[in-house]
């Protein structure tokens, strides 16, 4: 129950609608005083005041996460272009394409038994790609 009901003494009525959402105060406006010019300023300004700080503080949100991503995402081109200079300085590797070694199913899981690649470190500091094994020869691109 809604407390302006009691300031009415009339309960709400539902108007014809098909969803019989739509509420009726069941008061006649043309016997109601008008508010205040002054009161309605000031419930005019209250509300203009609470929605533009809302708004500012949105938008400040916003920026905030939209600068973290662009500067991660700054990062990864970065981390990217590196890799793919990495992987173009390797001898061997100038007709190979990524379509040749990806496959649609995915890969199975590595065992105990199966160790990882050991990565070394180059002077700068960052760990440089796992070592090939040897005996391991580009597989041949598949049968179209």
């Amino acid at each position: 129950h809604n407390p302006a009901n009691r300031l009415w003494g009339k309960e709400p009525k539902a108007m014809d609608d098909s969803e019989g959402l739509l509420m009726r105060a069941g008061v006649d406006y043309t016997k109601v005083k008008a508010l205040h010019h002054k009161r309605t300023h000031a419930f005019l300004n209250h509300f203009l005041t609470n929605t533009t700080s809302f708004l500012n503080r949105f938008s400040n949100i916003c920026e905030e996460k939209l600068e973290k991503i662009a500067f991660k995402l700054e990062r990864l081109e970065i981390t990217m272009n590196i890799l793919e200079t990495k992987l173009a300085s390797i001898p061997g590797l100038e007709g190979v394409t990524a379509e040749q070694y990806v496959s649609s199913t995915p890969a199975p899981p590595a065992t105990a038994a199966q160790p990882a690649a050991a990565t070394t470190a180059t002077a700068a500091g960052a760990p440089a790609a796992p070592a090939a094994p040897a005996a391991a020869a580009p597989a041949a691109p598949p049968a179209a």
